[in-house]
């Protein structure tokens, strides 16, 4: 693609661009405005034969190959050709190492674009002043010491770039320049700090850096350079002297400066740089992705951060040693991904949120006060300090708790535990990857204080129950404090039963159950005044049954069974009838059985997939209420009149996945879907629907997909969708005769 770029490119230049290619002469076009060629090591005297006969040349420019270190030009080009080339608009002669430049600028007066960076030069010729249409000046990364000093004759210069360049002044009157939008650098000299004002009237763009800023000895002089009404400035530097012990350096001055130079509000960047007290207002603090800092001055850093109140460190491997642990006014603090820092919660009085995710440690002093941490997340770290159990359950204001692979929490009994659980204010509870907990019968004992409402285990591979006291509520209750709304477990594989004493919390609303295998039973009876909203069972295959009284719950919005093979029956415990709304049975090979289904007067989705070939279909037929059909699996021998389909009145989405079931899918003509479907989706089935679905099934502008192993019905679905008009039409799994 680059290839037929380059060849368009050249043809529609013509003869008006030149590019020269391994040092070749080629024939020389009279009309021939503009070139280009490929910098070589030592571009000598013949690689410039060509250019002699070039007199109306517009633009001279070598390009850079990758990894090109410095190369080198004859003096020829410099001292002869160049002077004769008075048409020039563009030269660069970037990356060659010249270091004298000699007075060839006074035939040049049309140059446009003037390119010296990355060479070795250090002073320009006096004559560059005379290059009155000079718009861009780009000396980055060059030796170049001064600018000349007439430079503000360059009324039209709208771009100098000196980044990179060790020079220790600015010439006078580039506040001149007018029209000056790009500014890379501006560099206060000794004594010069007054000069600042000329920033004043430059309409600046893009990036700026203010260095020497120390030789500003007063403050109004900062507020002059209008900082603050330059909104096209996306970063601003601000650099002082890396020098603290020089007598001009005078910490009062330099925090007035600092506020005098404030910035347009949409500023993007802003680095300060070795400011003799830059952070003593700073709130906010990140450091990220810094893979080679090991160490800091705990005692210079601490100091600089007063003010400080949100404190992130990410990413930071080799940072060792002791987090500073000085911080009073600190609020916030996150650490992710620092393994070898050792991180104190001493002396951060007004620390609230704590996530540490990957350290080396966790201490907290002896005679430390803790600090009213309402938020702690605590993962991925090896060592605690003997302490640290203190940390935990002595907090207060504790509103949130997650604690996850930590190596020396792993073998914590659930009675140290569940000193958490007593935190008068603790609402949500998340634990981990321990591997070792066990409780045993009567090892906890609620107080009526308990107040969580949400808990979440993982990864607990020998807890085989929860605790009685953690179901029973009856203290909860008479207090009215509120009780556990969310309980999750999951991979749990050693887990037999929630609950010892047979109860869940009355208040419960939403519990998952996920890859507990070794689960034969939630509880064996829910009472009516439980306020679960939410059941989902996901890959326990030795549950056998849902427990009794489901059916009297006025709260069961959702239902979701997966994978649950020894689940026999669902007729004991029954289904909610009052506001159960979507209900999904899938790869339950055990289930023998289905509830009274047209009791289900709420139930707007219903999903069968991948259960027992021979499960019956309800006599009494489906809920009338349903929008939504979705029905999978193999040998699904049963016509959709059967299952009542033709009372469907409200039914938007059916789905029918037969699996090379042979009939699955006849519609009698007496026994028809009304017109309110608008998606039918039937794959992978070898019968026959019959045409009277045209007449009444899927009105127009709904959406047809079905997928026949036959020929003949292949082209009934065509005729079929295209003469209703279907939205969206799809035919898949289609063979045999095709």
């Amino acid at each position: 693609m680059h290839d037929l770029i380059n060849d368009l490119a050249q043809l529609v230049s013509g003869e008006i661009s030149l590019k020269l290619e391994d040092d070749k002469q080629p024939k020389i076009p009279k009309g021939t405005r503009h070139s280009s060629y490929v910098r070589g090591s030592y571009d000598g005297v013949e690689k410039f034969a060509v250019f002699d006969h070039m007199k109306r040349l517009r633009a001279f420019l070598p390009f850079m190959m990758p990894k090109d270190g410095t190369c080198y030009i004859t003096n020829t080009v410099l001292v002869d050709l160049l002077p004769k080339l008075r048409c020039l608009r563009v030269l660069s002669l970037k990356g060659y190492g010249i270091t004298v430049l000699s007075d060839i600028f006074e035939n040049l007066v049309q140059l446009r674009y003037l390119n010296f960076s990355h060479t070795l030069i250090k002073s320009l010729p006096a004559s560059i002043c005379t290059l009155y249409n000079l718009e861009t000046l780009i000396l980055k990364e060059s030796l170049l010491e001064w600018l000349p000093s007439d430079i503000e004759r360059l009324v039209n210069l709208n771009h100098i770039d000196i980044s990179g360049v060790k020079m220790k002044a600015m010439p006078y009157g580039i506040g001149k320049l007018t029209d000056l939008r790009r500014l890379s650098n501006f560099i206060l000299g000794a004594g010069d700090g007054y000069r600042i004002r000329e920033l004043k009237n430059l309409h600046l763009k893009g990036d700026l850096s203010l260095s020497g800023l120390e030789n500003v000895v007063e403050a109004r002089d900062a507020l002059e350079a209008k900082l603050i009404d330059k909104p096209g400035l996306d970063a601003l530097r601000l650099m002082w002297s890396s020098i603290f012990g020089s007598s001009i350096r005078d910490k009062v001055v330099e925090e007035e400066v600092l506020n005098m130079l404030e910035p347009y509000q949409d500023l993007k960047v802003l680095v300060i740089q070795n400011h003799s007290n830059a952070f003593v207002s700073l709130e906010t603090l990140c450091f990220k992705d810094m893979s080679n800092w090991k160490e800091w001055d705990i005692d210079e850093h601490a100091a600089k951060f007063p003010c400080l109140r949100e404190f992130c460190i990410v990413n930071c491997p080799q940072l060792s040693g002791r987090f500073p642990s000085s911080l009073h006014s600190l609020e916030t603090l996150v650490i992710r991904r620092c393994t070898k820092l050792v991180v104190s919660v001493s002396n951060l009085p007004q620390l609230h949120d704590l996530e540490i995710d990957g350290c080396e440690e966790l201490v907290l002093r002896d005679d430390a006060d803790l600090p009213p941490l309402r938020k702690v997340s605590l993962s991925n770290f090896s060592k605690f300090s003997p302490l640290t159990e203190r940390l935990v359950s002595g907090l207060t204001n504790l509103d949130r708790l997650r604690i996850s692979n930590c190596n020396e929490l792993a073998s914590l009994s659930w009675k140290q535990f569940s000193l958490v659980m007593h935190l008068r204010s603790l609402r949500s509870l998340e634990m981990s990857s321990f591997p070792l907990l066990e409780v045993e019968v009567q090892q906890l004992q609620l107080e009526k204080a308990c107040t969580i409402e949400s808990l979440t285990i993982g990864n607990c591979e020998k807890l085989q129950r929860l605790p009685q006291d953690l179901h029973f509520l009856k203290f909860l209750t008479e207090m009215q404090i509120k009780w556990l709304q969310i309980l999750i477990v999951s991979y749990c594989s050693k887990l037999a039963s929630l609950s010892s004493s047979g109860e869940l919390p009355v208040g419960l609303k939403q519990l998952v159950i996920k890859d507990c295998l070794a689960l034969e039973s939630i509880v064996h009876t829910i009472h009516e005044t439980y306020s679960l909203e939410l059941l989902e069972i996901w890959n326990c295959r030795n549950i056998k049954a849902l427990p009794q009284g489901l059916n009297k719950l006025d709260h069961v919005e959702k239902i979701n069974i997966l994978q649950c093979q020894s689940l026999a029956s669902l007729t004991a415990s029954g289904l909610p009838a009052r506001k159960l709304k979507s209900l999904c049975i899938m790869d339950c090979q055990g289930l023998g059985d289905l509830p009274n289904m047209p009791n289900l007067t709420a139930l707007k989705e219903l999903s069968l997939s991948y259960c027992s070939p021979d499960l019956p279909f309800p006599k009494e037929g489906l809920p009338t209420t349903l929008t939504s059909l979705s029905v999978t699996g193999p040998k699904l021998c049963r016509t959709l009149l059967e299952w009542g389909l033709h009372r469907l009145t409200s039914l938007k989405k059916l789905s029918i996945d037969g699996e090379e079931c042979p009939h699955v899918v006849t519609f009698p003509p007496e026994g028809c879907v009304v017109g309110t479907v608008e998606q039918v989706g039937v794959s992978d089935a070898w019968g026959v629907v019959d045409e009277e679905v045209e007449r009444h099934t899927c009105g127009a502008h709904g959406q047809l997909g079905l997928g026949f192993a036959v020929a003949e019905s292949l082209l009934w679905a065509i005729r079929f969708g295209l003469e209703f008009g279907f939205g969206h039409f799809w035919v898949n799994f289609c063979c045999n005769g095709l």
